[in-house]
């Protein structure tokens, strides 16, 4: 094998490019109960299926969703404030690396592979998560769509 390459069940790795959620974070169940920890932080009963009900919208759809389901007194922009609050707390203080993530990611860190993140999440959420589970200097790059100028739905 060359320099910089691995061999992991029969592939040849020399680079690597991750997404993170679902992938390197175990972050899908909180993204399905984001909106009703936005709601119970606000001290307001939930009904728990929040997620399932908003799943098909926009982000701002949900907010105007939000605001009006639960008559909230925060407009729509500030209603995103309050998730983007939220979904930066889970961030920063709670989501867990996904099984086997942690050990794959220090095994291609340690045989000098180069890797990336491309995320549709902020770069300063990426940042408090990997910092706090000890893989940020892992990545030579993050991609975000701050850095390119777009949304998910743009391949």
């Amino acid at each position: 094998m060359q320099k910089n390459q691995i061999e992991i069940n029969g592939f040849k790795i020399s680079g690597a490019i991750f997404d993170m959620d679902g992938v390197i974070l175990d972050s899908m169940p909180m993204w399905d109960a984001l909106p009703d920890l936005y709601i119970r932080s606000l001290g307001l009963e939930s009904p728990g299926n929040l997620g399932q009900e908003i799943f098909a919208m926009t982000l701002p759809q949900a907010c105007c969703y939000l605001k009006e389901r639960f008559s909230l007194k925060e407009t729509p922009d500030e209603v995103m404030q309050g998730i983007n609050e939220v979904l930066g707390n889970q961030y920063r203080d709670t989501l867990q690396l996904k099984k086997g993530a942690g050990e794959l990611l220090k095994t291609l860190h340690e045989a000098g592979i180069p890797m990336v993140l491309a995320t549709t999440s902020e770069k300063a959420m990426v940042e408090a998560a990997f910092s706090r589970l000890h893989i940020l200097d892992y990545f030579m790059k993050i991609n975000t769509p701050e850095e390119f100028h777009c949304s998910k739905d743009v391949p």
